[in-house]
C-alpha cells in the first residue's frame, strides 16, 4: 500500500515509541530494585557537631620512631612476597629501554599552558606533611585553599601555611570526632572546593564485637583549615533504613553544584566478600 511520505514518517515514529512491554525513551526513569542497584530512602537525620580546629590538642613530634605495623584490612600475602622477591633481586633497566622517549623541548607559549605565571607555587618550598606514626600505607592527601594548606592520612591531619611555616598536627580520630573504641581512622581523604571556598574530609572507621562501620565527614564552614568546621557520621551498616551485616571501604568523594556524594564498597563483616557498591 502507497502511503504519503510524512504519514510512513509517523508510523515509523509510533511504532519506534511503542512500549510492548520496554520503557520508551522518553519515560521517566525507573528506580532500580534487585541485587543490581536498590534505591533505599535514609529514614534517620544526621545532626552535624561544629567544632573548631584550632581547639584540638596538638599531636607531639616524635611519632616517626614508632614501628611500622600493615593494617590487616591491607595484608596481602601475595603481593608482600612479590615485594620482597624485587627487593632481593631488582630488575636491570637497560639505557636501551628508555630509547622511545624523547624530550619535548619545545618553549611554552608566554603565559600559556606550561608557561610559569605569578600563581605558579615557589620551586623548592617543600615542608613535611602527615606523620607516618606507625601504619602504613600512611595514605596522604591533600587540599590546598587560598590561605592554607589542609592534609589528611591514616592517622592525624595538618593544617600548615602555604609557605610552610605554622605546621599544626593533630590526631586524625580527634579531628573526624571518632571515640576511641572504634580505633585509628583508615583511609583518610580531602579537598578544596574552590567554588565555595571550603575543605572537605572523608574518613572510615570499622571493627568487630559489635559490629560497626562509621563514615565521618567534615566540612569547613570558610576557606581558612584554622577555623570552625561541622562533623557529620554516617552509619554504613544501614542501606536506607535497612540494616545490613556489611560495612564500607575505600570511600569516595564527589561534588557538585547542589550536591555532596560519597561510595563505599560494601563488605560482609564475616570472610570480608564483596558485596555491592554503595552511594550515599
Amino acid at each position: 500500500m502507497n502511503r504519503p511520505a510524512s504519514l510512513a514518517a509517523s508510523l515509523l515514529a509510533l511504532t519506534l515509541f511503542a512500549t510492548s512491554g520496554h520503557a520508551a525513551p522518553f519515560d521517566p526513569p525507573v528506580t532500580p530494585a534487585g541485587p543490581r542497584g536498590a534505591v533505599r530512602p535514609a529514614v534517620d537525620r544526621v545532626v552535624p557537631r561544629s567544632f573548631n580546629f584550632s581547639d584540638l590538642p596538638r599531636r607531639a613530634p616524635g611519632s616517626e620512631d614508632m614501628p611500622i605495623t600493615l593494617r590487616r584490612e591491607h595484608e596481602w600475602q601475595e603481593a608482600q612476597e612479590e615485594v620482597e622477591r624485587l627487593k632481593a633481586n631488582p630488575p636491570v633497566l637497560s639505557l636501551a629501554g628508555l630509547t622511545q622517549l624523547t624530550l619535548d623541548t619545545t618553549p611554552a607559549p608566554v603565559g600559556g599552558k606550561g608557561g610559569f605565571s605569578p600563581l605558579a607555587p615557589t620551586i623548592g618550598n617543600g615542608f613535611e606533611g602527615i606523620t607516618q606514626a606507625g601504619f602504613i600505607p600512611s595514605e596522604p592527601t591533600v587540599g590546598g585553599g587560598p590561605l592554607n594548606i589542609f592534609s589528611a592520612g591514616n592517622v592525624s591531619v595538618t593544617v600548615t601555611n602555604k609557605d610552610g611555616t605554622n605546621r599544626v598536627e593533630t590526631n586524625g580520630a580527634t579531628f573526624f570526632g571518632a571515640p576511641a573504641a572504634e580505633g585509628a581512622i583508615s583511609d583518610a581523604q580531602c579537598f578544596y572546593d574552590a567554588i565555595r571556598g571550603r575543605f572537605l574530609a572523608l574518613c572510615f572507621t570499622q571493627g568487630t564485637s559489635p559490629n560497626f562501620s562509621n563514615f565521618y565527614l567534615a566540612i569547613s564552614k570558610t576557606n581558612d583549615a584554622r577555623g570552625a568546621w561541622w562533623l557529620y557520621k554516617f552509619d554504613m551498616t544501614k542501606d536506607g533504613a535497612t540494616a545490613t551485616s556489611n560495612w564500607g571501604d575505600y570511600q569516595g568523594l564527589g561534588l557538585s553544584d547542589d550536591k555532596i556524594v560519597f561510595s563505599s564498597q560494601q563488605f560482609t563483616f564475616t570472610g570480608n566478600n564483596y558485596q555491592y557498591q554503595k552511594f550515599r
